[in-house]
Parts: structure tokens; sequence; C-alpha cells
């Protein structure tokens, strides 16, 4: 008689919950390029001589590491789009 009142809810267990060992992974993925985007721009900071050339550096390092963590996000993390544009844009962001 229950049963034709209310229908038994369904548990959200399955593939699609993310597994924590996995994303403290992704977490310390996204620090680490965090730091490494801070330390670009301290590194080629330093330099007083031909300051154009090496901020363009900088510019392109950075552009560089971007397209290689959207890249690791996408091909080998298998991440949706928009999991894999709010961890690169966090690591940029830190």
């Amino acid at each position: 008689m229950l049963e034709r009142i209310a229908p038994p809810r369904q548990l959200n267990v399955g593939p699609h919950i993310m597994n924590a060992a996995r994303r403290q992974s992704q977490f310390g993925t996204v620090v680490v390029i965090g730091i490494l985007y801070a330390v670009i721009g301290v590194v080629f900071a330093l330099p007083s001589s031909q300051l154009r050339v090496w901020r363009l550096g900088a510019w392109l390092f950075s552009a560089g590491i971007y397209a290689a963590h959207i890249s690791y996000e996408h091909f080998a993390l298998r991440n949706t789009p928009h999991t894999a544009a709010m961890h690169v844009a966090t690591a940029v962001g830190i």
C-alpha cells in the first residue's frame, strides 16, 4: 500500500561518484601547477635588461603550461570540459 503512495528511493551509488583519492591527486596537481605559474612570474621578472623579451618569454612559457594542463585534464584524466576548465582556472588563479 505504501509503495503506491511513495516509491522507494534510489541510492546515489555508482560509477559517477568520484573517488576521494583521485580528487586529492587532482587537487595536488592543480596546486603544483599554480605554484609553477607563480615561480614563472617571479623568475622571469628578475632580469632588468631586455624586459620586454623576458615578459614575452614568461607569457609564452605560461601559455605552454596552460595548454599542457588542458590536454592533461582532457586526454589523460578524461575529465568533462566543465571539470577540466575548473581545474585549469583554479591553477591559474593560485
